[in-house]
This record gives C-alpha cells, sequence and structure tokens, in this order.
C-alpha cells in the first residue's frame, strides 16, 4: 500500500507514505478518475508550512482509490525537507468549472480550492530525525458516497458538500464503555460507564449549533441521537476524524442537521 515517496535532506532513502482510508472511502472500488492533482504538505509541530508537492495526475493513472493504494513505484513528491518532527498531509482534488460542473480541461496545481478535495488526510506527528523511519502513515478521509462514479452521474455535487465526522451508522456517541480508550480511543470519558464529552466539544449533547461552539448540531436519525460534530474535512489542515469514526455527508442517510425537539 505504498504510494509515494518523499526525501529528506540527510538520507537518499524516501521515506514512504501509506494511506489508510477510512469507511469514508468505501466501497472499495472508490472511484478517484476524475483527480488531477495531488498535493502533499509537510508542516513543523506549530503547523507553518516547510515542504510542499503537487503532482499531476490527470492522465488517469488510479481509476479507484484501489489502484492508487496498489501502487509500488511510488511518486517522488518531496526533497529537500529538514529533519524534524513534522506531519504530513496529502490532498486529492477534482477539477469543478465556475459553472460548478465536473471538468476534465482544469490546471493541474494551480488556484486549487478546498471546495475541489476528493480525499484527505493526515499524519500524526512523525520525527525525521528517526534512524531506520521508513513510512509515514496517513489516516485518509474521501466524500462520502460522492466519489468520481457519483458524481459524473449527477448523484452528488462536484463542489464538496458538507460533511461531518460521526461514528458509524446505528453507533450512539455517548456509547457504553468500560475505559476511556472505549470512547474512541481516548477522545472522549468513561463516566459510569458511559463516554462523557466536554461541553461544546465532539459528541456533546446539543439542540441547536449555538450550543456547539464551532462545531455544528446534527441529529442521527437511526438512534434519534443529537450531537455536536466537527466538519470534514477541517481546513486549513485537513485530517482525518477521530478515531473510529469516519466523515459522513450531511443531510444523506442518517445525519441532517439538527432542529430543536
Amino acid at each position: 500500500m505504498v504510494v509515494l515517496s518523499a526525501c529528506t535532506t540527510t538520507t537518499t532513502d524516501p521515506v514512504r507514505l501509506q494511506l489508510h482510508p477510512r469507511g469514508s472511502c468505501l466501497p472499495y472500488d472508490y472511484d478517484i478518475s476524475c483527480v488531477q492533482s495531488l498535493r502533499v504538505d509537510v508542516l513543523d509541530v506549530t503547523g507553518k508550512l516547510v515542504g510542499q508537492s503537487c503532482t499531476d495526475v490527470s492522465d488517469g493513472r488510479w481509476p479507484t482509490l484501489q489502484d492508487l493504494l496498489k501502487e509500488t513505484s511510488g511518486l517522488r513528491v518531496l526533497s529537500g525537507i529538514v529533519p524534524g518532527q513534522v506531519r504530513v498531509e496529502v490532498r486529492g482534488y477534482l477539477a469543478v468549472d465556475q459553472a460548478g460542473n465536473l471538468t476534465l480541461d482544469g490546471r493541474p496545481c494551480q488556484a486549487l480550492t478546498d471546495s475541489q478535495l476528493l480525499l484527505w488526510g493526515s499524519s500524526s506527528v512523525v520525527d525525521l530525525t528517526q534512524s531506520g523511519l521508513a513510512t509515514v502513515d496517513i489516516e485518509t478521509e474521501c466524500r462520502p458516497s460522492c466519489d468520481c462514479k457519483a458524481i459524473t452521474a449527477g448523484t452528488c455535487a462536484a463542489p464538496l458538500e458538507a460533511g461531518i465526522c460521526a461514528p458509524a451508522y446505528n453507533q450512539l456517541c455517548r456509547a457504553a464503555c468500560e475505559t476511556d480508550h472505549d470512547c474512541y480511543d481516548g477522545l472522549m470519558y468513561c463516566v459510569d460507564r458511559t463516554c462523557a464529552p466536554v461541553s461544546q466539544t465532539q459528541c456533546a449533547q446539543c439542540n441547536t449549533d449555538a450550543d456547539c461552539g464551532s462545531l455544528r448540531c446534527v441529529l442521527d436519525t437511526d438512534t434519534n441521537e443529537r450531537f455536536c460534530a466537527q466538519d470534514c474535512p477541517n481546513t486549513p489542515f485537513v485530517s482525518a476524524c477521530p478515531t473510529w469514526m469516519s466523515c459522513k455527508r450531511l443531510g444523506i442517510g442518517s445525519f441532517v442537521a439538527s432542529s430543536p425537539p
């Protein structure tokens, strides 16, 4: 599942970036044939951009996400990165014209905007001075239920639509637990065997957006649970949703914008 490679200034050995798709990237034949630009950003621990590379992939070399994951030759996308503690982000962009339609006549790696994102992901902080470091893992999200095939068929819009981080369908945010680890890998505390979020944070109880600070209040129509949820992708620094959650389209399926009961 090695897909990219990056070199630092002090080693001739590539550091490979390995994508780990989340549930938003299902089904396994998720169509990425309309992706035209693949960008990799390297940021230091303060969030400062210390390296960036963009590759033109408008030749449709990867029809599906699985084809990308099977890539073995790799793309040498970065060089001259000063070793240190960094976080690596990956973004895949399609091209959208002024009318909001998918186009194959875009300008790869030029004038890229968040509305063009089809897939995105981030690593945790890694130390490039670590001896023997060979792979950096990238937790990766995709537009849920909205790949290139769906966009072409008109079942979803080419510009990025609203999405939120949420648990699997039919699973509560405030789930039963034995330890904090059971609460989305420590995102919340386990109190009286129930995952307890902090007020105005992911999974906190709410009735309206005003209850959620910078997040939004959503309703899970399957479980009737209202909870605060972060947008996905959260930009300008993209990241995957919390552990054991993934990006869900808002207004499609179970998750809708909440309103007072």
